[in-house]
């Protein structure tokens, strides 16, 4: 029984749960904070108080009109590993790492500015400010991503030389461009770039006219790129210098790099808190937006849900959606629901599943806060027509394979969700095998909703008290 998950993943799908995330997903500002919630995993019943304690925290700050920014909060994991390893990162990776330091202390300086106790965001304290790093980061590169070169001298130096050769050179070729003896050679009036080295566009057919070497060739071959006699020491030079500043900044880099590296296991822990607060704030924006509330959660499996609404239901048409007061596992174990067809039967089924797994991955449902939610350590759910072709079952067959897997999975800390049960096979049959499959589970303990239209069903309640039961109807104004 431990090694089963919460939940499978069919089943989450039949409750359209991975749906249900995806809201939660969009409401995060980073790809860190969204991929948490796409790899959300359940939580242990103190874990999801805990939880809720700090979303309940975030919704009183967001709701005065502050919120934290988590721009510049980037995946930097792939980067700190390559500068632990010894490896030099590029400049704009380093700049990166920047911008996530100096968003950190941007966030962190956040909650320690808002008149809130925030002493149930524990994470904060555990964030290293790493602001040795952070120093020496600020001053090494500029607002733009650039080496800032009044920190670096020897590269101000280097870029002064190359600046001051580059002058000349252009003079030198401007001078060229303007002398009457090649104004007929001249393909323009300008000097370009070939191979590292500056050079003028001249005619092929006045090649002789100018002392030099060609660079390059237009495609049509009616352009020469030669480089005047008189600047080719200087080309050499300035190459030279490049060359030069290169091997600076390679250095300048690799010291930036082996000091990132050796914050590396800080900066990783940092990114998670990140992450994860990241995701906090988004369930708060969530329940504010969608009017959700972290419910009371009880260590005993049970369910009260107070002018409950389906939490896809509720963000496709907010107030438009009826509420509904529900209920199960205190009086009774078995809820009984009938009701004609369309009258919101099986929305109820998803809705309780998902509130009860809403509750075990510490999401705000869309009920009132003084709802009530069970601890369920797993949860069984069997909705829609399972027919599996490949293995030649009927919807009967394919039901009872799953009802019997049930059965021998549930217990009293177990919700079980059935929608139409038994269905597909003679009606008197089918209630029978349905009466004795609740029977079961009422004797495990387990709770229990399903839908049905077989009368003997509704009649259980009236000669046992651990089942209940619940008609919808179909409202033609609503």
């Amino acid at each position: 029984m431990n090694n089963l998950p919460v939940i499978t993943y069919d089943e989450a799908q039949m409750l359209e749960w991975h749906a249900l995330l995806s809201y939660f997903r969009d409401f995060c500002s980073t790809e860190t904070g969204k991929q948490y919630c796409i790899n959300l995993q359940p939580l242990q019943y103190q874990d999801i108080i805990l939880q809720y304690n700090k979303i309940n925290c975030l919704i009183e700050i967001l709701r005065v009109g502050h919120s934290p920014d988590f721009s510049g909060i980037y995946d930097i994991t792939p980067l700190l590993d390559k500068a632990a390893k010894g490896g030099t990162l590029l400049l704009d990776e380093i700049f990166k790492i920047r911008l996530f330091l100096g968003a950190q202390h941007r966030i962190t300086s956040f909650f320690k500015s808002v008149h809130y106790d925030i002493s149930v965001l524990t994470e904060l304290h555990a964030i290293d400010e790493c602001i040795q790093l952070f120093r020496l980061l600020t001053t090494s590169l500029t607002e733009n991503g650039n080496l800032n070169e009044n920190t670096y001298p020897a590269l101000r130096k280097i870029q002064k030389d190359i600046n001051e050769m580059r002058s000349t050179i252009e003079k030198n070729l401007t001078g060229i461009m303007h002398s009457q003896a090649f104004q007929h050679a001249l393909q323009e009036k300008i000097f370009t770039v070939k191979n590292n080295r500056y050079c003028i566009p001249v005619k092929s057919s006045h090649k002789g006219k100018m002392k030099g070497t060609v660079l390059d060739i237009s495609s049509s071959g009616a352009t020469l790129f030669i480089e005047p006699e008189s600047i080719h020491e200087l080309n050499n030079t300035l190459l030279y210098k490049e060359v030069e500043l290169q091997r600076e900044i390679d250095k300048i880099l690799q010291i930036l790099s082996s000091e990132i590296g050796t914050y590396a296991h800080e900066l990783k822990h940092n990114a998670t808190i990140l992450a994860y607060l990241d995701f906090c704030v988004a369930c708060a924006r969530f329940a504010i937006t969608y009017n959700a509330h972290a419910p009371a959660v009880s260590p005993a499996p049970l369910l009260d849900c107070i002018n409950a609404r389906h939490p896809l239901l509720a963000i496709l048409l907010r107030d438009a959606v009826v509420p509904c007061t529900i209920a199960g596992g205190k009086s009774f174990n078995c809820l009984i629901i009938s009701g004609v067809n369309t009258g919101g039967k099986t929305v109820l089924l998803k809705m309780l599943g998902l509130f009860a797994l809403m509750v075990r991955h510490g999401l705000p449902i869309t009920a009132n806060p003084d709802s009530t939610i069970g601890y369920f350590e797993h949860i069984f759910v069997d909705i829609g027509d399972e027919q599996n072709i490949m293995q030649s079952l009927s919807t009967f067959s394919g039901q009872i394979k799953n009802i019997v897997r049930i059965l021998n999975h549930a217990n009293e800390k177990s919700l079980v969700l059935i929608d139409e049960i038994i269905v597909g096979t003679d009606p008197k049959q089918g209630a029978a095998i349905a009466q004795a499959v609740l029977e079961h589970l009422a004797d495990k303990k387990s709770i229990i909703a399903v839908t049905t239209h077989y009368s003997q069903l509704k009649e259980i309640a009236s000669h046992d008290n651990r089942f209940e039961n619940a008609s919808v109807v179909f409202d033609i104004h609503t």
